[in-house]
C-alpha cells in the first residue's frame, strides 16, 4: 500500500472515499453524486464524475497522491484459476491465456491483476500451486479512468473489482481469518451478495431490492413525490422506515438471505459460514438490520467490523465506506 491513498467507489447515488495509510482507515467520505451519473452501474460523464472527486476531496480536506479505485463489475472480467508456482513476472506473462476463451486475439487490448488466494503445497510443504483469483479489464477504461483521477489530482495506482477487496479485508487477518465469508451490499437499486466459501470468491448472487424500493413504498405511503420521500428516508421521518410497506420488503430481503445462507450450506457441506457482513446504502436502514438479525440463522455484522482504522470512524462510516479502504489494501 502507499504510504497515503484514497480507495474510491462509485455507488449508484453516492460516491464512498476512504483515506488510508498503513495503519488503516484515516478518513471515511459520502459524497452525493449528482442524478444520472451513475446508471446501470456505468459512469455517465467522466467529467462530470471528475468533478464529484475534487469537490469531495475539498470539502472533506482529504489529501493523497495516490487513488485505487473499485472497479464496477460490468468492466471486468473474473476467473479463479490454479497456476503452477511461478514469479509476478511469469504470471503477468501468463495471465492472458487464462482469459483466452473470453478475449480471443484481443488480450493485447486488456490489462490484468490478481490476486493470491490460496497456496498448495505437497507433502514436505514446499509450494506446487498457487490458487488465484484473476482479473482483466479493457485498457482504454482504466486509462479513461486513470485521466479522470488525474484532472481531480490524484494518480490512479490501483483499478480493480469490489470481489478483491473484499478479499483484501479478509486476507489481511492472517490466521484469525474465518473459514467463510458472505458480503451483502444493499445499494439504490439492487442488492448483490458475494460467497466465498473456504475464503475464495465463488459466486455473486443478485436480489432484486435496494433502498430506491424503500423510497417508492414511503413516496406511496405519504403522498409524496420521490425526492422528498428520500429525505424522509435519510431521516426516518415520522418513523417511516417502519411502516407496513417497508417491513414487508425487509422481510422478503431476509427470506433471500436465509435462502442464500441454506444455499451455501447445501452446496458446501464442509463450510462453516457463521456471519453475513452488510454494507451499500442499506447499511443505514436499522429496521432493514434488524429484521435480517432476526430472520437469518448466522449473524448479521456490518462490513465496518473488517475495516482497521487509524482515525475517528463510526461504524456507519466504515460500513458504507469499506469496500474502498479494502481496494487499497492490494
Amino acid at each position: 500500500m502507499a504510504s497515503n491513498i484514497v480507495g474510491l467507489q462509485f455507488g449508484a447515488q453516492q460516491l464512498y472515499m476512504a483515506q488510508c495509510s498503513e495503519a488503516g482507515m484515516q478518513a471515511a467520505v459520502v459524497a452525493d453524486l449528482p442524478d444520472g451519473l451513475v446508471k446501470d452501474g456505468r459512469i455517465t460523464s467522466l467529467e462530470t464524475a471528475t468533478d464529484a472527486i475534487r469537490q469531495a476531496l475539498a470539502e472533506n480536506g482529504v489529501k493523497a497522491k495516490y487513488a485505487a479505485l473499485v472497479l464496477p463489475s460490468y468492466n471486468v472480467y473474473t476467473r479463479r484459476v490454479t497456476v503452477p508456482v511461478m514469479t509476478e513476472s511469469e504470471l503477468a506473462l501468463n495471465l492472458p491465456y487464462e482469459f483466452k476463451d473470453y478475449l480471443a486475439d484481443a488480450s493485447e487490448q486488456f490489462t490484468f491483476d490478481y490476486a493470491v488466494m490460496s497456496t498448495i503445497t505437497d507433502e514436505a510443504g514446499a509450494p506446487q500451486e498457487l490458487e488465484i483469483l484473476a482479473a482483466c479489464v479493457n485498457t482504454e477504461i482504466v486509462t479513461n479512468y486513470a485521466a479522470m483521477l488525474k484532472r481531480a489530482g490524484l494518480k490512479l495506482s490501483i483499478a480493480t473489482p469490489n470481489v478483491m477487496a473484499y478479499s483484501n479485508l479478509f486476507n489481511r487477518l492472517g490466521e484469525q481469518r474465518k473459514q467463510d465469508y458472505c458480503f451483502l451490499d444493499v445499494d439504490a437499486t439492487t442488492s448483490r451478495v458475494y460467497l466465498f466459501p473456504a475464503a475464495k470468491y465463488e459466486i455473486t448472487r443478485h436480489i432484486d431490492f435496494g433502498t430506491e424500493n424503500l423510497v417508492a413504498a414511503i413516496a406511496s405511503h405519504f403522498n409524496v413525490e420521490a425526492p422528498m420521500a428520500r429525505q424522509y428516508m435519510d431521516s426516518n421521518f415520522d418513523n417511516c422506515l417502519s411502516i407496513p410497506e417497508c417491513t414487508q420488503l425487509y422481510d422478503k430481503l431476509a427470506t433471500e438471505m436465509q435462502r442464500i445462507v441454506s444455499f451455501f450450506g447445501f452446496n458446501y457441506p464442509q463450510s462453516n459460514l457463521d456471519t453475513i457482513y452488510y454494507g451499500g446504502k442499506g447499511a443505514l436502514v436499522e429496521p432493514m438490520i434488524a429484521m435480517l438479525r432476526e430472520n437469518v440463522t448466522v449473524a448479521v455484522e456490518g462490513i465496518g467490523t473488517l475495516v482497521p482504522q487509524a482515525g475517528a470512524i463510526n461504524l456507519n462510516q466504515a460500513n458504507l465506506c469499506a469496500c474502498a479502504a479494502g481496494i487499497t489494501m492490494q
